[in-house]
């Protein structure tokens, strides 16, 4: 591809696919509803003070429910939650209804068996091309079962494997 044709969406797809991201589940709930979807962009921010980012499809439906709660819980899978995973990235009312979850302390949706929860108030959300960027101040945190992550690789579900 010559500088002048730029890079397109397809291309950029294909480079991005060598890039590992953890998959996570991104919570909240209100009046006994909850709502949720999946993240491949998780990433710490900032240690001090404490913080996270991820990015959301712009037309997501779902987002604009969580971002207007202002708190929300980024559960972190662990490997053998792909079927959680493909099941918080449908759209629909129905998607808990395949999770095992419960209610956190602070009211979001806590997956279970997730790696980590990560109980957060929303800082920013910026645009970004086809995407929004979110980043949040983490207000708790807790390792809920420490094992290996539920990690996409190559357009796939892939985990971690433990080098001795």
């Amino acid at each position: 591809m010559s500088p002048e044709q730029g890079v397109t969406p397809a291309a950029m797809r294909e480079a991005m696919r060598l890039l590992p991201t953890a998959v996570a589940v991104v919570s909240a709930g209100q009046d006994g509803t909850p709502y949720g979807l999946t993240v491949g962009s998780f990433f710490s921010l900032s240690l001090d003070p404490p913080m996270i980012g991820f990015g959301v499809r712009a037309q997501s439906v779902s987002w604009p429910r969580i971002a207007a709660l202002g708190r929300f819980r980024v559960n972190v899978l662990n490997a053998s939650q792909a079927a959680v995973s493909a099941a918080m990235a449908r759209s629909g009312s129905a998607k808990f209804q395949a999770v095992d979850w419960t209610w956190s302390a602070r009211g979001n949706p806590a997956v279970t068996g997730a790696l980590l929860g990560v109980e957060c108030a929303l800082d920013r959300v910026l645009a970004a091309g086809d995407h929004v960027l979110v980043t949040a101040r983490v207000e708790e945190m807790d390792v809920v079962a420490p094992d290996l992550p539920l990690v996409w690789f190559q357009r796939g579900y892939r985990t971690l494997e433990r080098r001795a």
